[in-house]
């Protein structure tokens, strides 16, 4: 078992000493996720037979002749890189699995299940990669191959040349902090692994201090083949070490159990992609997204709609008086009790990264508040920060309830402003109810909670006896959806080669 992968102990049921570290994702060690993700195991070892009998011309084909093996090592390192692009998107995507809308749903079902296959086909590649290069190496003269073989390092070499000759004796993550902001070699190394401290930890127990001075022979590729043979033989070296020791191939199945767990599924492959395509369904016909609610205690019912929104898109920050108050003096100005949308969609994307629109019934809004300029408050900050905004505007003048929906659909929250003047108040659609005759939108009122509002009569509520105007509100990860979308397409690209 000594020369068995990190992937290969864990599959046979052999967990190295360093797979006890501290991980800490929601509160978890990686062997909780490896005990609650027993069945997923199970399923892997199950899909990596159907994968070998599924592409079984790999070997023959890539040792054939140096353009295959060429070929060969290309689609490995596709491979790898798209592997690690998901991997990275699913541990972003873990830091909010509490707001779930019908996009991001529908989202998560496609990378969970093309992260699972293309995962499934890189280990069955990456299982058969020695054998590759070896027959690859035999072909090269055998004073070239030597001198091949010598001149690549090995991982704890290359930390002991990165290191220094002190090198890390410590775990403490305190101690580790305190090295990384003293060395820069140490902090790229951080960045590489991850910037995991506990990750880190592992890969320093790699070090290995160096007797004397490294002396490598220096290897210079004469054409394309021997550079793929180098370049093979680093990857075997010192990349799959690393992302095995560092724990990055956890990511996956860490994505896998909390997403199953927040769904109340089994923590199983073909319960959770069945499970994610029945939430999508149901949530296209009926959303009610759990928001904080939490109401308001001054005349701050637009920081409030905020507060609350903070609170949906950013899970881990506690939605209090204190949120409130700080938000509802960056949106008012002295003597005036009004909540600037303007000022709110700014400080929304300001202060917390979350993609914002300021929107309006323009035709009956720009006379009373943008056409002419003023030095009056609190229209001048309004003005003020309407500049600031006003690239990323909405005309509402016509905007539809399929509209409405088709947005919140996408995790957008929409603060507007009804009532009659001078007592304004801010509202928030965060949901809907379209089952059955009776299709409703679920408004939160920052006094009362949420309610529900007819479809017939949503867009007449959103209006106050001036115009419309307010704040839509677009979840921050929505950011990497497209590029998470390319990475699927280019996997899905990459689990057509068969090479035959």
């Amino acid at each position: 078992m000594e020369n068995l992968s990190l992937e290969e102990r864990v599959l046979y049921g052999c967990l190295p000493p360093s797979i006890v570290d501290v991980n800490m994702l929601n509160g978890k060690t990686d062997v909780q996720y490896l005990e609650e993700g027993n069945k997923i195991i199970q399923y892997f070892k199950d899909s990596l037979k159907d994968e070998k009998e599924r592409v079984p011309n790999i070997i023959p084909y890539s040792i054939k002749s140096q353009e295959n093996f060429i070929e060969f090592f290309s689609h490995l390192k596709e491979s790898w890189g798209t592997y690690l692009d998901l991997s990275v998107k699913m541990a972003s995507f873990s830091e909010n699995l509490s707001f779930l809308f019908p996009e991001k749903i529908g989202l998560f079902r496609d990378l969970a299940e093309t992260t699972f296959k293309l995962n499934t086909h890189l280990y069955y590649i990456t299982d058969i990669e020695k054998e590759i290069y070896e027959k690859g190496i035999e072909n090269l003269p055998e004073e070239r191959a030597l001198s091949l073989i010598q001149s690549v390092k090995s991982f704890p070499v290359y930390l002991s040349e990165e290191i220094g000759e002190g090198g890390v004796s410590t775990k403490n993550p305190y101690e580790i902090r305190e090295m990384l902001s003293k060395n820069p070699n140490l902090r790229k190394l951080f960045s590489l692994s991850g910037s995991s401290i506990n990750s880190f930890g592992k890969l320093l127990s790699h070090f290995a201090p160096l007797n004397r001075k490294s002396e490598r022979e220096i290897f210079t590729p004469e054409d394309d083949y021997e550079k793929a043979l180098k370049e093979i033989l680093s990857y075997d070296h010192f990349f799959e070490l690393f992302l095995r020791e560092g724990g990055i191939l956890m990511n996956d199945l860490k994505f896998y159990i909390d997403l199953s767990n927040r769904l109340s599924c089994s923590r199983d492959i073909p319960e959770l992609l069945k499970k994610l395509e029945d939430s999508k369904e149901d949530a296209q016909i009926s959303f009610n997204p759990k928001i904080p609610s939490y109401t308001q205690t001054s005349l701050s019912c637009g920081a409030t709609c905020l507060a609350n929104v903070v609170g949906t898109y950013y899970p881990h920050i506690n939605v209090t008086r204190s949120l409130e108050n700080g938000i509802h003096k960056l949106v008012t100005v002295p003597g005036f009790f009004n909540n600037l949308p303007s000022s709110l969609a700014y400080i929304s994307k300001e202060k917390f990264g979350i993609p914002t629109h300021f929107f309006a019934d323009y035709k009956s809004f720009a006379p009373l508040f943008l056409d002419k300029k003023t030095d009056q408050e609190p229209v001048k900050k309004f003005q003020e920060d309407y500049e600031r905004v006003k690239s990323s505007s909405f005309d509402y003048g016509d905007i539809t309830t399929e509209e409405i929906k088709s947005k919140l659909e996408k995790g957008h929250l929409i603060s507007f402003v009804t009532g009659q003047s001078p007592m304004l108040h801010y509202k928030m659609i965060v949901g809907y109810n379209f089952r059955g005759d009776k299709k409703q939108f679920r408004v939160f009122d920052p006094q009362y909670g949420v309610t529900n509002i007819g479809e017939s009569e949503i867009l007449l509520n959103m209006r106050n006896d001036k115009s419309l105007w307010g704040v839509e509100y677009v979840p921050p990860e929505s950011v990497i959806f497209d590029s998470t979308r390319e990475s699927i397409i280019k996997a899905k690209e990459l689990l057509r080669w068969n090479p035959q």
